[in-house]
């Protein structure tokens, strides 16, 4: 055989054998279902008078510190479902965090106690005399926007939960001080941008509470765009009338750009075309491999008979 033939069979067969095995490899997709909105200029409602205003909570908060509500609803034709709990994720497009994502004190994050914060963490290392913690511009900015989701005829909220959402190995580096956690840190005090405390972030599961907070840690992951806030206790969310209640509490001044919700989950779901194809592919390269090596030692062969 020639050389020539060689090559191009071997160059033949090792492309079957690799878009077979990829093919096979991949057959198996994530699918998302999710809900998606925008909230940026939902409308401002006003609870005294029981109607909504002819104003946005962002037009609103322009011009005041007060809180504003506003509500997002939302109709499922079909049950929303999927292998894992949905999810619900805040989204700011245009948020520049990368700005002050060094405004942190590394040592504070893994649960290392010192009561002189590190020097990036200015202008945000004390408030008034105290040392804060967490300290840093990007522990202080962290979004307070919050979500309830609650269905048409009931009166409690959907449950959810605030832990769960992110892997283990995302929380590496994010580690509180061992033992009581309040006690730890009597000696400190909240971001002056908080309401709560640290130790307040989540009460009723300590494990997410503190700098192990999953809102937390997704909010200074600055390479994340979509940052999970709280997630449903089943993996599906029956069809109905639904509503968000927004509290729009995030300054203007902060962050004025887009602000979007996604409920998010999904299902790896097989792909038998991808599946057989590749196995026919794969198939069919050592038919020509075997084949094409039949013929080559057959060659051979006569070669050496002939002298």
């Amino acid at each position: 055989m020639k050389k020539s033939i060689v090559i191009a069979v071997g160059i033949l067969c090792l492309s079957l054998f690799i878009l077979g095995i990829v093919l096979v490899a991949t057959y198996k997709e994530k699918n998302e279902s999710k809900f998606e909105y925008d909230y940026t200029k939902c409308l401002k409602y006003d609870t005294r008078s029981d109607t909504f205003q002819n104003l946005t909570c962002a037009e609103f908060r322009n011009n005041s510190s007060g809180y504003c509500i506003c509500f997002i609803n939302l109709t499922i034709t079909e049950d929303l479902y999927g292998d894992v709990p949905l999810t619900l994720y805040y989204d700011l497009s245009s948020y520049e965090q990368p700005n002050y994502s060094q405004s942190k004190d590394e040592n504070q994050l893994l649960g290392k106690i010192s009561e002189t914060p590190a020097a990036q963490c200015e202008p945000y290392s004390y408030l008034n005399g105290i040392p804060i913690y967490p300290c840093g511009a990007l522990a202080n900015f962290m979004f307070n926007d919050t979500f309830i989701l609650k269905k048409y005829g009931f009166r409690d909220p959907w449950p959810t939960v605030s832990h769960g959402m992110i892997k283990e190995e995302d929380k590496i580096g994010y580690r509180n001080p061992p033992g009581d956690l309040e006690k730890a840190l009597q000696n400190f005090t909240k971001p002056p941008n908080w309401v709560k405390n640290v130790w307040e972030l989540d009460t009723t599961y300590p494990d997410n509470n503190g700098i192990q907070n999953e809102r937390f840690i997704g909010w200074m992951k600055t390479n994340w765009r979509r940052k999970p806030f709280w997630q449903l206790n089943d993996t599906i969310l029956p069809s109905g009338r639904y509503f968000f209640r927004v509290d729009y509490n995030y300054p203007q001044t902060l962050y004025n750009g887009p602000r979007k919700i996604i409920l998010s989950t999904y299902r790896i779901e097989s792909n038998i075309f991808k599946l057989v194809m590749g196995t026919i592919l794969l198939i069919i390269g050592l038919i020509v491999l075997l084949l094409s090596t039949m013929v080559y030692f057959k060659t051979i062969k006569k070669l050496r008979e002939k002298y």
